[in-house]
């Protein structure tokens, strides 16, 4: 049984609706000043100083992420998910394959097996239920 009704607070002595957090009144005082404080970074990288260059290249220009183009898979990936893992394994020793792309191929083979795993356990438990069924 709940402790609370639906409606009721956990807290309710805790903060009121439409009370700002910290962040909000941080970025209230800093507001009237943006400009002002991004002119002074911006000099600052003019300057050399490298840690304001830094702070603006990482606002203006973010990290790019990787992105991988399809490309033919040149090692054969039939049988079992054992010895798929190995043949993903084995190119890598051979320099076929990059570690990059064995990653992500052995995250597919236990998530196909994860996903099988899961396929079996059900059909197990829907025969034990229809046998348990008919006794009860």
């Amino acid at each position: 049984m709940a402790r609370w009704k639906k409606g009721q607070s956990g807290n309710p002595a805790g903060r009121s609706k439409g009370t700002p957090d910290r962040r909000t009144k941080l970025r209230d005082l800093i507001d009237p000043h943006a400009e002002i404080l991004i002119q002074t970074i911006v000099t600052a990288a003019l300057a050399g100083d490298m840690q304001a260059a830094r702070i603006l290249m990482d606002r203006a220009c973010p990290s790019l992420k990787a992105v991988s183009e399809p490309a033919p898979l040149q090692i054969d990936l039939s049988g079992s998910p054992t010895e798929q893992s190995q043949a993903i394994l084995k190119a890598v020793s051979e320099g076929i394959l990059p570690i990059d792309e064995a990653v992500q191929l052995l995250a597919g083979v236990a998530s196909g097996m994860k996903i099988l795993e899961i396929s079996l356990l059900e059909q197990r438990l829907e025969a034990l239920e229809q046998e348990i069924g008919g006794r009860i």
